[in-house]
């Protein structure tokens, strides 16, 4: 299939379970690495991806339904939203979806076990792509050095979840397991860090320092102050100085 900006849209009636290979947009970005992708009922979806015109893309996929069906797409995020997850390989899953297609058309009962097997496979294989994926997210020295230089961004850790194929709990559990504390938490001390240097030893005023710090007032930056030392801001650079 070639790219076109002309796709007409539509509601999705039961799960979607496909493997694209190719370019596609995403969020207005081109994205050309492999993935699956699990799209739930209810959601609006393209007749087909948007991908720049005259590229070439490849989506094979399924439809599925039942509670079987149902329990996999809660296990990977895929309820209430679509999920896409990196893959290495996709000539893999593309044959696995293609033996269920393959078994299923055939219309023997016979075959439901090994559909049922195939898809068990199809999730095993999709499991161990996704330990892979957790093994080189849990290197996250680069993320936190990016904290501590700069604290008061509005970090987007969605989007650090996205980056890896994996939900955003997913994520934030394999974070705190190897930081030894959630992400929030950990740019709350990277914060109060700043502020506490700031106060020490610049000529920043109060409002200033709040601002470098990612507070929109000086009160708000108080009571977030206040909370973490203790201390008002205006006291503790006054005891600092002493």
């Amino acid at each position: 299939m070639y790219g076109s900006s002309a796709m007409s849209e539509f509601i999705t009636s039961c799960n979607y379970i496909g493997v694209m290979t190719g370019s596609v947009i995403i969020d207005g970005v081109e994205v050309t690495e492999p993935f699956v992708y699990l799209t739930p009922p209810g959601m609006r979806a393209y007749d087909g991806w948007l991908s720049p015109p005259g590229k070439m893309r490849d989506n094979f996929y399924i439809e599925a339904v039942g509670s079987r069906c149902d329990r996999f797409m809660a296990a990977w995020g895929a309820e209430c939203r679509w999920q896409r997850i990196p893959i290495r390989n996709p000539e893999q899953f593309v044959v696995k979806l293609e033996e269920i297609r393959r078994l299923f058309s055939a219309g023997n009962p016979r075959n439901n076990f090994r559909i049922v097997l195939c898809f068990e496979e199809f999730a095993a294989m999709l499991a161990e792509e996704s330990v892979n994926q957790e093994f080189s997210c849990r290197n996250f020295d680069k993320l936190l050095q990016n904290i501590s230089r700069d604290p008061g961004r509005d970090w987007d850790f969605s989007a650090e979840a996205a980056s890896c194929g994996l939900t955003l709990r997913h994520w934030t559990r394999l974070f705190t397991a190897s930081v030894g504390m959630p992400p929030y938490q950990f740019v709350i001390r990277c914060r109060v860090r700043l502020a506490r240097e700031l106060l020490a030893n610049s000529s920043l005023n109060i409002k200033e320092v709040g601002a470098a710090c990612g507070f929109d007032s000086p009160a708000e930056f108080s009571r977030f102050f206040r909370k973490h030392t203790s201390f008002a801001p205006g006291r503790y650079r006054k005891s600092r100085l002493i």
